[in-house]
């Protein structure tokens, strides 16, 4: 069990790249059995939090000192926000929070990664990354910034641009990672 809970950074990243791809399909199916959601926002919280937390590896020495301390704190604010959703989850109760800025900040800092990982991570996974934050950020901004209602009956238009986004974080990160060893 120890082996479990002390991995090294290069499993951390790789198993926290997995359990990000299963809990976001599982949150994009939205299962009728609350422990699974629940079990898989949890899941999807720290592993979306390591990976941020273990990016600047893959950036290696492409970036200065600060954005090792900078990724640090982005990782604890993504983990405090759906930490704190799961528990609206797991309550089945609607989350009072505006979580848009914080995932706005989070596509910024993915674009970040995808630029910065250039030579070390795959050109279609970063380019994936870049597509699906970029229109994260233009959407949620032009909603959360300028109070522009995009329809819902368009939701569908997003299902491409959230499976892009997330496979080009998980399988980039997990390929990246596996080129280090």
């Amino acid at each position: 069990m120890k082996k479990f809970f002390i991995q090294d950074d290069v499993s951390t990243a790789k198993t926290s790249s997995i359990l990000f791809f299963i809990s976001g399909v599982i949150a994009f199916i939205q299962p009728d059995i609350l422990v699974v959601r629940t079990l898989a926002s949890f899941f999807g919280a720290v592993a979306i939090a390591q990976i941020v937390l273990l990016g600047p590896q893959i950036m290696e020495d492409s970036i200065p000192e600060s954005w090792r301390t900078a990724n640090a704190m982005i990782a604890a604010v993504i983990l405090l926000d759906n930490l704190i959703d799961t528990g609206y989850v797991a309550r089945e109760l609607e989350n009072p929070i505006a979580r848009e800025p914080i995932f706005i900040f989070l596509n910024f800092a993915f674009l970040g990664y995808a630029f910065t990982t250039e030579g070390n991570m795959s050109n279609v996974f970063r380019y994936m990354i870049m597509f699906g934050a970029s229109a994260f950020i233009l959407v949620l901004g032009a909603e959360f910034f300028f109070g522009v209602e995009i329809p819902e009956s368009l939701d569908i238009i997003f299902l491409p641009v959230f499976f892009t986004w997330l496979i080009g974080i998980t399988a980039g990160t997990y390929t990246a990672f596996s080129n280090k060893q």
